[in-house]
């Protein structure tokens, strides 16, 4: 269904940002591009043999990508340089005779998200340049892109970050989010703190609710679409459930 779906929709998604002069970067069209040969066989295969039983196979080239091929996605997310982590929100404090009790913690501020992503960046762009990996530039900026570099593609990070439908006729409306940690009305946004090409984010939490636990769970043990939670409505518009 997944692939019926990029195959239909993708070449329109494609031109209708070209005609509103916000084309997609070449390597997401590339992306699209090589799921569509993923594990055809007229794009490429090798023929696979059992030396004891003669039995043959036709094995098809895949694509190796991270972003909309579950399968590749899933055999190469251990390589993903991307981390989701559950952690409690809070400690257990000692009350004698072995007995703990739990003691939440507030959420953390932006200070120190940004505090914690910048020390992250430091330590691995310091790893890295032991390894040879990277060379230092003057402005220590390890891993930041040139801004103007990827400026067709803001609006799409925008949308995603925020989750907002990017393009099309309902651009800029709200879709189904998981809920969030709460905001100050007119405070900045708190949850996410950006240095040096690394991003930290912090604004989901549980708060006993055992559903939204499993739920977290599940999304971060899974590539990008789980496609058996892939569904068409009766109106025939697209959705993943």
């Amino acid at each position: 269904m997944l692939y019926r779906l990029v195959a239909e929709h993708y070449p329109r998604f494609r031109d209708r940002r070209a005609a509103e002069e916000r084309p997609l970067p070449r390597y997401i069209e590339d992306e699209f591009e090589a799921y569509l040969k993923c594990g055809r066989l007229e794009h490429g295969f090798l023929r696979v043999k059992c030396e004891s039983c003669q039995a043959e196979k036709l094995v098809a080239f895949s694509c190796k990508r991270r972003g909309f091929c579950p399968s590749c996605g899933g055999r190469r997310m251990a390589e993903n340089v991307h981390f989701h982590l559950l952690v409690l929100d809070g400690v257990y404090r000692r009350e004698g005779e072995g007995r703990l009790r739990f003691v939440p913690v507030p959420a953390p501020s932006s200070a120190e998200l940004q505090a914690l992503v910048q020390r992250i960046a430091e330590r691995i762009g310091r790893s890295l340049e032991r390894s040879g990996l990277i060379t230092r530039d003057v402005e220590n900026a390890y891993l930041a892109f040139d801004p103007g570099e990827e400026a067709p593609i803001n609006s799409l990070l925008g949308a995603s970050i925020t989750y907002r439908i990017a393009t099309g006729p309902r651009e800029g409306q709200k879709v189904f989010t998981l809920q969030t940690l709460p905001e100050e009305p007119d405070e900045p946004r708190r949850a996410v703190a950006e240095s040096s090409g690394f991003s930290l984010h912090a604004g989901i939490a549980a708060n006993w609710q055992r559903d939204k636990l499993e739920h977290l769970a599940r999304y971060v043990s899974r590539p990008p679409v789980a496609t058996e939670r892939l569904s068409l409505t009766e109106g025939a518009l697209r959705c993943i459930a």
